[in-house]
């Protein structure tokens, strides 16, 4: 009876070509989860954060991998690590069907390993649900399920009337939305979201150097996109969006405040969410919007499905 018992039989690094082997046969994985992910980071910290990827073998001989990175204080002494960085979902991946034994051993692993650790859940994993732990804090993000809209009218109902109304006062307007194409492009964007930051002032948190939008650049593809909103040939808004198995989030965005009036933000998510669903994509995530009211009420407005996203914080 001993034997039917699961156990981790084994733990140790994981090497490149496993991490993006599990990565892309994961059916829960995001691209939060990808090492590409991870290595834009350690790129754009110069180091100071570090891909760490475990391989957990299991005695029945399923295998999970967690995806960490951590950095270092007190002279090195010290190692503060994080499921995904910048606060993204993290958790393990796996090719195989893990049961809720097999997940209750890598929480309980998780969180014997890594005494400072930082973790967002996956609401994707299918195991999360079933897991017996008092989370940190709970934050929530929003959800379209794709699968339930036959097409581009079934979407436009369901949105609320307010959303249906100004994605027609964007193409009055004249706006096109389309991917960028150049970093020249990536260059303007990013002018919109300097910009953008000194409209927030002390609320913006903090502000990303040109940098991370080079690195995004430079591995962009199937995985990533930057969509554009153009007014008469000039840039005024965008967003930059990740894609991976049946997922499609949202990261980052930024306008030009005078086109707001004019429906920008309604047509370019319009848009993004529409190509998702013709390209066959399973979510469209609005992404957790950092504790911002308005923000959280204007996605509310497109009628998603909010989820609960537990985060463990230990340090």
């Amino acid at each position: 009876m001993g034997n039917n018992i699961i156990h981790i039989s084994k733990v140790r690094q994981a090497a490149n070509e496993e991490w993006d082997d599990i990565w892309s046969h994961c059916p829960y994985a995001t691209y939060f989860h990808s090492r590409a992910w991870a290595g834009i980071w350690q790129k754009y910290t110069s180091g100071k954060m570090r891909s760490a990827p475990v391989l957990i073998i299991f005695q029945d001989g399923a295998n999970a991998l967690l995806p960490m990175s951590y950095t270092r204080r007190y002279k090195g002494l010290i190692r503060n690590y994080v499921s995904s960085p910048a606060g993204t979902y993290g958790g393990w991946i796996s090719r195989d069907t893990l049961t809720d034994d097999h997940a209750a051993l890598l929480l309980q692993y998780l969180l014997k390993r890594y005494r400072n650790l930082k973790w967002c859940f996956n609401p994707y994993d299918p195991t999360i649900s079933q897991l017996k732990v008092v989370p940190t804090r709970q934050i929530t993000t929003d959800i379209i399920y794709l699968d339930r809209f036959a097409n581009e009218d079934a979407l436009l109902n369901h949105y609320k009337h307010c959303v249906r109304k100004q994605i027609k006062k964007a193409q009055r307007a004249g706006l096109t939305v389309s991917p960028a194409e150049n970093w020249s492009q990536w260059e303007q964007y990013y002018a919109l979201y300097l910009k953008a930051i000194d409209r927030w002032g002390d609320s913006a948190g903090c502000c990303y150097s040109i940098d991370l939008f080079r690195y995004l650049f430079e591995v962009t593809g199937p995985s990533i996109c930057l969509w554009l909103v153009k007014q008469d040939d000039s840039i005024v808004g965008g967003n930059i969006n990740f894609y991976h198995q049946n997922h499609c989030v949202e990261w980052h965005a930024a306008f030009d405040s005078d086109s707001f009036k004019h429906g920008v933000r309604h047509l370019l998510i319009h848009t993004i969410i529409v190509d998702a669903l013709q390209r066959g994509y399973r979510y469209y995530d609005f992404n957790p919007s950092g504790g911002h009211e308005g923000v959280m009420n204007f996605k509310q407005t497109w009628n998603p499905d909010r989820v609960a996203v537990p985060v463990i914080e230990k340090r």
